[in-house]
């Protein structure tokens, strides 16, 4: 007999842990019509995650689940979330590219012809689109006096 993993259980305490942190949180948003959708959010989340742990329960089985591409999925998370940092630190104009670049090259794209103008238009539209029309500040980072 094949021993049951523990996958469905893990992701579900995940999903509830996260989900009443954002009900907590969410207690410090000033407007009470803000802190609605939130709330809504988390209590579906906090269903869903009921729900697969009963779906587990009543199969009982082993996870047919191919974790292969885990790997990948966890590189490419630590690379957004430097990017961010990055973001906070020396701004959104000059990490926007490098990130682009990594990422796409990560993923495969090797073509500098095509990764040079994505990660420049990308800084371009972010600059005409978010700053000059809708007049949203961006992040210049730390350094840059942001």
């Amino acid at each position: 007999m094949k021993k049951t993993q523990k996958y469905d259980f893990i992701t579900a305490g995940v999903i509830i842990l996260i989900s009443l942190l954002f009900i907590f949180y969410s207690g410090k948003i000033p407007t009470e019509q803000s802190r609605i959708m939130p709330r809504v959010y988390a209590g579906i989340l906090i269903v869903g995650a009921v729900l697969l742990v009963l779906r587990r329960l009543r199969k009982g089985e082993e996870d047919s689940y191919d974790y292969s591409g885990s790997g990948i999925v966890i590189t490419f998370a630590a690379m957004m979330a430097a990017y961010i940092g990055a973001t906070w630190l020396i701004g959104l104009y000059i990490t926007t590219p490098l990130f682009l670049i990594c990422s796409m090259r990560f993923l495969g794209m090797k073509d500098w012809k095509v990764l040079i103008p994505v990660a420049l238009g990308m800084d371009l539209f972010i600059f005409l689109v978010f700053y000059m029309v809708f007049k949203i500040p961006i992040p210049m980072g730390m350094v840059f006096g942001g």
